[in-house]
């Protein structure tokens, strides 16, 4: 292992903006530095870098499956409760993982080893995944590496199998409306209401796990460079889950046009009533008979109907139900 001094390029900052990696300083330090870089040998790369790294991660591996079937060591880990569910739904599923950093101290004498696994954000994934090759590249081409200098990076390839193989989750979100027919005076049945289906890649429907703000979050933290590319070779799977996830909520939409279609017919029955309320009853009613949905409405719809008969005051009581879609 050997640090080596480097001259760095010229118009660095230009190229870091030309490819928005925009944090190359953090409170007006050098967060990257291309001033020198480590040079290792093979034999330490693959031996006391690669082998303990894989043999550390199968152990964090085994601590999940621990973790997952305990509730004890969900709080020692400090594991939110609102994730708990989303997170043994992910390991029993059979999930792939997608990303994880490991801190290690190497000095060259002997097996790294681990101060801290983190695979909670994607802290350094576009430098090391992107950057950093770009670097490569420009210093073999200066001459200041020769050519064939290689890196023990290849976590671009690695995200772009992963998410090939299918390590993917795609919110999307339709909207219902049921317009109900003009002669029932009524706007309509269904105001616009929303669906949402989340998908992962195993077309596992995750919406009551996992809310939009937490989504929100994590691709707040991603570059939008990494994302826009990740998406892009990502394309064809994200199709194939599109079109699964408008067959849900497909499914959803039918159920709820089946309410929609039965409190229709309910109203039909009702609504004939009406015509032969005096004038000033009718338009009471049926102002009352919109307002349905809340209990002072169906309260005050039916005593209105009461003056008429049993038949239109429980036609009223029972269409309130109907109503909790208008």
């Amino acid at each position: 292992m050997h640090r080596k001094l480097m001259t760095e390029r010229a118009n660095w900052i230009e190229i870091a903006r030309e490819n928005a990696f925009t944090f190359h300083h953090v409170g007006g330090e050098r967060y990257w530095d291309e001033r020198a870089c480590w040079q290792f040998g093979l034999a330490e790369i693959e031996q006391q870098i690669e082998d303990p790294s894989t043999e550390l991660y199968a152990m964090c591996l085994a601590l999940v499956d621990d973790a997952v079937q305990s509730q004890e060591m969900m709080e020692r880990l400090a594991i939110p409760d609102a994730m708990r569910d989303a997170i043994a739904h992910s390991w029993t599923s059979g999930a792939p993982s997608l990303y994880g950093r490991f801190d290690l101290a190497y000095d060259g004498t002997g097996p790294a080893k681990m101060l801290e696994f983190n695979a909670d954000t994607p802290t350094s994934i576009y430098e090391t995944a992107f950057f950093q090759w770009l670097w490569l590249e420009n210093m073999i081409e200066s001459g200041q590496l020769p050519p064939g200098s290689d890196q023990f990076n290849r976590l671009h390839e690695a995200l772009v199998e992963r998410f090939a193989a299918g390590t993917m989750m795609l919110e999307a979100i339709f909207s219902l409306s049921c317009v109900a027919p003009g002669e029932l005076q009524l706007q309509r049945y269904l105001p616009p209401t929303p669906m949402r289906v989340l998908l992962d890649s195993l077309h596992n429907d995750l919406s009551d796990i996992l809310g939009s703000a937490y989504l929100n979050r994590l691709a707040q933290e991603t570059p939008l460079h990494s994302a826009r590319e990740l998406v892009r070779h990502a394309r064809p799977q994200l199709a194939s889950m599109l079109v699964q996830a408008k067959t849900l909520a497909e499914a959803r939409a039918l159920r709820l046009r089946e309410d929609a279609a039965e409190a229709e017919l309910r109203y039909r029955e009702v609504l004939p009533l009406y015509v032969h309320l005096p004038s000033r009853e009718h338009r009471v009613a049926l102002k009352d008979a919109r307002r349905l949905g809340s209990a002072e409405g169906n309260h005050r719809a039916g005593r209105a109907a009461q003056v008429h008969g049993a038949r239109v005051s429980q036609a009223l009581e029972a269409d309130g139900l109907s109503l909790l879609f208008g």
